[in-house]
């Protein structure tokens, strides 16, 4: 979707890339080594065993990785590769940083990791819960505590967290211990803020094959929801949902999905200040499964089915390049630009 002034998007300042997170397999299914890579210098340096990692940033520009294990060990580690932390299994492998300190889930709490690796106290999370249709045999909830899918960094440093069980899903404030429930939904994914203060999460019902990804504006104040937009997009198998700020094209909406054996498709979406959401570029299948936004508001697209390989897509045009300076070596998976 072209810029547009008739338009109001949340604006973002988008950062270069500093740093690529791949994966190189090993013999077993969840048995690799996880490298880094310096864009600026090109240098590598392999952190370890682990399965999956994230880079993370700061709106000062601080990047940072977090990794899971194939045993469940988490760890943090600076832009430079040094183990900043070390400690138990994720909820889920989605974190954010706030100032210095990174946010992520460990068992019931929201943990925050500040420099040097010191651990704050820890804030319990709302449990979210709801209960399965009696004709609904294949789903189970996930026990005591909610799943964050999606934490939201507000400028005057409120950190918020998107939970939820596959039967239900809600909002919490973490600094005031704040939470509502948002009915109708069993799962959220992503999360940002909008320039007009606004959060922004990606919503669906678990539990119905026919349900769509809809994209919720929350007021941070009440945390009731204040629009909804429907995007008509099936789900599928879904193998990925996340929200992207830009700068000119609001808040990118990116969801990979695909059936089992089948060619995983990327679709993007443009949501505005006003609730509105438009269709992105279409993209190729099998071009990745993840993204990350770029000064000039391009898109990077890696992951999965694209191996080693990230590809460049100009939201405006939708124009596809590859982009070699960001790639990882050869025969690994990149898991994370940022």
């Amino acid at each position: 979707m072209p810029r547009s002034g008739q338009r109001t998007f949340p604006r973002a300042h988008t950062l270069e890339p500093r740093l690529v997170t791949y994966v190189v397999p090993g013999a077993g299914t969840q048995d690799g080594t996880l490298g880094l890579r310096d864009v600026a210098s090109g240098g590598r340096r392999t952190l370890g065993r682990f399965i999956c990692a994230i880079v993370i940033r700061g709106s000062g520009g601080q990047a940072d990785v977090v990794a899971e294990s194939a045993t469940g060990r988490t760890a943090i580690f600076d832009a430079s590769g040094r183990t900043v932390w070390t400690g138990g299994t994720p909820r889920n492998l989605v974190a954010a940083l706030a100032g210095d300190t990174i946010w992520m889930q460990l068992g019931q709490d929201a943990v925050p990791v500040g420099a040097g690796g010191k651990v704050a106290t820890p804030r319990r999370l709302a449990a979210f819960h709801g209960r399965a249709p009696n004709w609904h045999k294949g789903l189970v909830g996930v026990g005591n505590t909610s799943t964050v899918g999606g934490w939201a960094i507000a400028p005057n440093g409120h950190v918020f967290a998107m939970g939820y069980d596959g039967y239900a899903a809600g909002a919490q404030d973490i600094m005031s211990g704040r939470s509502r429930r948002l009915p109708g939904y069993g799962v959220l994914q992503g999360a940002a803020v909008g320039s007009d203060g606004m959060l922004y999460t990606l919503a669906w019902k678990l539990i119905s094959s026919t349900d769509t990804v809809h994209i919720l504006r929350i007021d941070p104040a009440t945390l009731r929801i204040v629009s909804d937009a429907d995007t008509r997009l099936r789900l599928q198998r879904t193998d990925n949902a996340e929200l992207l700020p830009t700068a000119h094209h609001g808040i990118l909406a990116l969801v990979a999905r695909g059936d089992p054996g089948q060619p995983i498709q990327v679709s993007v979406f443009e949501a505005d200040t006003r609730g509105r959401i438009g269709a992105g570029p279409t993209l190729p299948p099998n071009i990745g499964l993840a993204g990350t936004v770029v000064p000039n508001d391009d898109l990077l697209v890696y992951g999965g089915p694209a191996r080693n390989k990230i590809s460049l897509v100009n939201l405006d045009t939708g124009r596809l390049q590859p982009v070699p300076r960001y790639d990882g070596p050869i025969g690994s998976y990149v898991e994370s630009v940022g």
